[in-house]
């Protein structure tokens, strides 16, 4: 009776550790397929919640080259694999009133976008507009601080001959080094 007992207590155990194992991969094996579904009465939107290329760039409303935000891909009903869940976000929308709603705010932008550039009276006016904000934001000075001329300019008589390449650099190193207070090597 002993060997009758461990053995169905065996069977037991092996019960609960299969039974375990199918339960935790259908759970794991979706998360770690990225895998999503989408019912077929409705369509999703793709939204990158992080990327390693940064966000959209600003006046533009889809990400193309695998920026973070809404991607250009639309899915259908289904399964799709490959979208993570702490990478992208999916939203499901509803039939054609709540596309239409997205659609409607995508041209609102858009239109907002249409009338700054036309207050400018030329598109280039406005591209010119955000150059200039972005660089006054910028951190880089636009103007350089130290300048290290080299080799002749083949006119006078005192100049120092042509260098090559070697000499060049040799001389940029010597002048970083000095802290550019030579002004002529």
């Amino acid at each position: 009776m002993i060997l009758f007992a461990n053995v169905q207590a065996m069977v037991v155990a092996q019960a609960i550790v299969y039974s375990a194992g199918v339960i935790l991969s259908v759970f794991l094996v979706p998360v770690l397929l990225g895998m999503r579904y989408i019912p077929n009465d409705r369509v999703g939107i793709v939204e990158r919640l992080w990327s390693l290329y940064g966000s959209v760039r600003e006046g533009r409303l889809m990400a193309m080259a695998g920026e973070t935000g809404y991607q250009t891909a639309v899915l259908r009903g289904g399964f799709h694999f490959f979208l993570w869940v702490w990478q992208y976000r999916i939203h499901k929308l509803l039939g054609e009133g709540q596309s239409k709603r997205v659609s409607m705010e995508g041209e609102a932008e858009a239109n907002v976008l249409r009338q700054k550039v036309a207050s400018y009276g030329d598109p280039r006016l406005y591209a010119l507009s955000l150059v200039t904000e972005y660089l006054s934001h910028s951190q880089q000075p636009l103007v350089p601080q130290h300048l290290c001329v080299t080799g002749g300019d083949g006119e006078s008589a005192g100049s120092l001959p042509a260098q090559g390449l070697l000499g060049t650099l040799l001389s940029l190193l010597i002048a970083e080094k000095a802290d550019g207070s030579a002004s002529r090597l």
